[in-house]
């Protein structure tokens, strides 16, 4: 290992002295920082040293001395050499060795053997270093929220699998899976392995190949694996299948903490020089085309992922919503329809495809970058807290003139892009409805739902109750109505009036607080009956408002987002 811009503390009360042995560090291209005691290596000084150079006079305390440098949280992790100006006896180099000090030396040796020991320690630490980074990659690796990963002997012996490849292939613990051996007991065609490393010997990295797995149950999971080619520093090939750990660099190092983090498995394996570990990656693959990237949300009915079509051109990110049983696939299919009908406006999201996967179906649309609403509404200037409500106002009214409900708006179903647009997500509960039309449901998230939602009904007014809940919390910092438990929660929905906004922020104006209150009325027909009256009476109304709106374009474009349960 080449060892590049080397550092060291040299600890030394006696000015002469330290200058001494400074030059003859410096001569071996160390570069030096001079301390006069333990006190004086500053927080944060020892970060980047690779050996502290502790002179002890004859007089010290050496064991003490030692310890209190291996004690101190600034200074422990970093290699000590104590040095002396004459041999110590072996009784006080065995309590300096056993008080943490890695080497003793005499000054009485030459310089070159001095600085070959300095060397030796400083490469030491530096390996030390690597593999402490290698331990949190592979840790990082392993936490995944997603990926599927298993470490294997190349001769195909299961050491270690992350939760992710657990769930993914239907297990419930990891000693089930470590029972497996591969091929056999994971490839449908064992011949696909043998295929997969000779792709990627020939060609040095194999991305997307396509293979499929047996699952627990007996069903199959079609999987992507990614893969590169590992080879020793003598340009043999000592592992497949993703990022490999050379047992040989691991059981060389001095300082080997890498045994501390792995499991048993790999301890066994450490034993056996010339076997080598690969750490495999999978991702699942749906509707034999859309790659499994990170979970955006869970539900009662369905999961949200985004996701990659490897069979695409673009590689823009999609999202895909898929149902989690087939008596909800009519539902899927008429929100489906509800999109494509609602395709023209920018803050809806814009439907790619609708397909299968093991009966069941599945919705894909394009992702947008950005957050929920949830998520950033207290830290919105006045002018983004405006132009939100402006577009989500738009949004609605566009749903509205279609005779569409949405029944469940909320800050949780509002994704604000990076380039301040938004779209409204979650049209898994929407209905058709004439303009009086009710629905005998009790249906919609408790604190945005209006009495008449409470009570088993909906309506399209009751959108106009869910807006007014919204922009109470956008515009107070506080929900109009709350509860101990939901049955308080309900009641008070039912039955009390909210605060007024100018009594929680006197710098609310009248005329807002006016608009507010007006949507969220108990009877549906003392409300606005549209978001777009809202709008309206918004824009006329609130000179504010207006300014900050001004020059919103493209709201009739069609958009992209990501969809929630």
């Amino acid at each position: 290992m080449e060892v590049t811009d080397p550092r060291a503390i040299l600890v030394c009360s006696d000015q002469e002295k330290a200058k001494t042995l400074a030059e003859t560090l410096e001569s071996g291209g160390i570069e030096v920082q001079i301390a006069p005691d333990i006190e004086s290596v500053r927080v944060g000084t020892a970060t980047g040293v690779d050996v502290i150079v502790l002179y002890l006079d004859m007089s010290d305390k050496h064991a003490e001395l030692c310890r209190s440098f291996t004690l101190n949280e600034k200074t422990r992790e970093t290699p000590l050499l104590a040095v002396t100006e004459s041999l110590l006896d072996d009784t006080m180099i065995g309590e300096a060795l056993s008080a943490g000090a890695m080497d003793v030396l005499s000054l009485d040796i030459s310089p070159q053997l001095f600085l070959a020991r300095i060397r030796n320690l400083i490469l030491i630490h530096q390996e030390e270093v690597r593999i402490e980074e290698t331990e949190k990659r592979y840790r990082r690796i392993f936490d995944s929220s997603y990926y599927g990963y298993f470490l294997s002997t190349k001769e195909g012996r299961f050491l270690e699998v992350n939760d992710s490849f657990i769930r993914m292939l239907g297990y419930s613990n990891r000693e089930e899976v470590l029972r497996l051996k591969l091929p056999g007991d994971l490839y449908v065609n064992p011949g696909d392995r043998e295929v997969l490393q000779d792709l990627i010997q020939k060609q040095g990295f194999v991305k997307d190949f396509k293979v499929n797995f047996k699952r627990r149950d007996g069903s199959i999971v079609t999987i992507l694996i990614t893969g590169s080619l590992y080879r020793s520093p003598d340009g043999s090939i000592i592992g497949f299948e993703g990022v490999n750990i050379p047992l040989m660099d691991v059981e060389q190092s001095p300082l080997n903490r890498f045994k501390s983090f792995i499991s048993s498995p790999f301890r066994r394996s450490l034993a056996t020089r010339n076997n080598y570990l690969s750490v495999s990656r999978i991702s699942e693959l749906v509707a034999d085309r859309y790659e499994k990237i990170e979970e955006l949300s869970e539900g009662r009915y369905s999961s949200v992922w985004k996701a990659r079509d490897i069979l695409g051109f673009e590689e823009s990110p999609l999202v895909i919503k898929v149902s989690k049983s087939e008596t909800l696939n009519n539902r899927f299919l008429m929100e489906a329809r509800v999109l494509t009908e609602l395709a023209n406006h920018r803050g809806v999201p814009e439907l790619v495809a609708v397909a299968r996967h093991r009966g069941r179906v599945l919705l894909v649309m394009k992702f947008v970058a950005g957050a929920p609403l949830s998520d950033i509404m207290d830290s919105l200037s006045d002018r983004e807290r405006d132009r939100v409500v402006y577009q989500l106002l738009d949004v609605v009214a566009h749903l509205h003139k279609h005779d569409i409900v949405h029944r469940d708006i909320k800050p949780d179903n509002i994704i604000v892009g990076t380039d301040g647009k938004i779209v409204l997500l979650d049209f898994g509960i929407v209905r058709k409805m004439e303009e009086l039309e009710t629905s005998p449901t009790v249906i919609g998230t408790r604190p945005f739902m209006s009495p008449e939602q409470v009570n088993g009904k909906s309506e399209r007014r009751s959108d106009i109750w869910a807006l007014g809940v919204v922009m109470y919390r956008l515009y107070t910092g506080r929900m109009p109505f709350s509860g101990g438990t939901e049955m308080e929660l309900m009641e008070n929905i039912l039955k009390t009036e909210p605060l007024t906004p100018r009594s929680i922020k006197s710098g609310i104006p009248a005329s807002l607080e006016e608009i507010i209150f007006r949507a969220l009325r108990k009877r549906p027909e003392s409300r606005f009956q549209t978001a777009e009256e809202i709008k309206e009476a918004m824009l006329s109304r609130l000179p504010g408002f207006r300014e900050n709106t001004a020059g919103i374009t493209d709201i009739q474009e069609p958009g992209s987002g990501q969809e929630s349960d």
